[in-house]
């Protein structure tokens, strides 16, 4: 299976998305990995809820919680 690259590399993307996830910036390979993806998904691969956890709203919480609880001293 081919991978679907969802988005190009742009800031911190590739910290954070599998290197498949990511394209060549033209709109053509970009507009080719969205089909692709939406198509046939990311089979044998990191979902992208697995992939986006640190962004879960309750982790960011938890996260937040505890560096305004260490900025007390």
């Amino acid at each position: 299976m081919r991978h679907a690259g969802v988005s190009v590399a742009v800031g911190e993307v590739e910290t954070y998305l599998p290197d498949a996830w990511v394209c060549e910036a033209t709109p053509h390979a970009l507009a080719n990995g969205i089909e692709d993806a939406l198509r046939h998904g990311w089979q044998n691969e990191t979902t992208p809820e697995a992939a986006l956890a640190f962004a879960h709203p309750d982790t960011v919480k938890q996260a937040w919680h505890e560096l305004l609880a260490n900025l007390g001293g």
